[in-house]
């Protein structure tokens, strides 16, 4: 899925524990794509 992502796009990733794996994040770091965690509580 990566390596087909247009370039400046962007992709939600939900907070799964296999998004947090030392491999997935090592592939998302080659492919230049960066975690920002938002706190967004329901109100």
């Amino acid at each position: 899925m990566l390596a087909n992502l247009p370039k400046e796009s962007g992709s939600v990733m939900d907070n799964a524990a296999f998004h947090k794996g030392k491999d997935m994040q090592k592939m998302l770091e080659d492919a230049m794509v960066y975690f920002v965690c938002l706190f967004i509580p329901l109100i």
